[in-house]
């Protein structure tokens, strides 16, 4: 979770798997995930790039990637009432073009949460009603871009002009990367 955020402890019984750090460090060794779950932190993140290559760092080679962000052009991020309202919605094209630059291939998208932004009972009620015909009557106005991509070791993104780029590592001083190792007891 993010350093501003705080963090919930988690599960309530047993050891705490919730880890809490900066965006653009993240407490993993290099390459330890296969699938990573990006949930609203786009939104909010204070530096879009370094956390992007943050976790195409701690990402294993073809790992997959899924971002879920408020959509730019919905109901719901246009109405400051709602948790969408605040923060940096993304179009579709947006958000796949930053994932192309941080050298992730989007593979798929979608939208949802068509239903709009009231507590009205009858649309309440009718929340079901509006996913599925959101989805075919307006589908840009989805609450939610959802969009799945893979990490690239080599890729093309709209910088390097049909060149291909080789991934390099961050540049981290050797004395930053042992200031962050445990000390021991001697």
């Amino acid at each position: 979770m993010p350093a501003e955020q705080g963090v919930e402890p988690w599960p309530g019984e047993g050891p705490v798997c919730s880890v809490l750090s900066e965006e653009a460090r993240l407490p993993f060794i290099d390459a330890v995930f296969d699938r990573v779950l990006i949930v609203h932190a786009l939104e909010e993140a204070g530096a879009l790039r370094p956390l992007l290559r943050e976790v195409w760092r701690v990402m294993a080679p073809e790992g997959r990637l899924v971002v879920i962000a408020a959509n730019r052009w919905s109901y719901w991020a246009q109405a400051d009432a709602t948790p969408f309202g605040h923060g940096r919605p993304f179009s579709r094209r947006q958000l796949s073009a930053l994932l192309s630059e941080a050298m992730f291939e989007p593979v798929a998208s979608a939208r949802a949460l068509y239903a709009p932004p009231s507590t009205w009972r009858p649309f309440v009620r009718a929340a079901d009603a509006f996913e599925r015909v959101g989805e075919k009557v307006w589908p840009a106005m989805g609450g939610l871009v959802l969009m799945e991509a893979v990490k690239r070791l080599y890729a093309q993104t709209a910088r390097s002009e049909g060149r291909v780029l080789l991934a390099k590592a961050p540049n981290r001083s050797r004395a930053r990367a042992s200031e962050s190792l445990p000390k021991r007891d001697t």
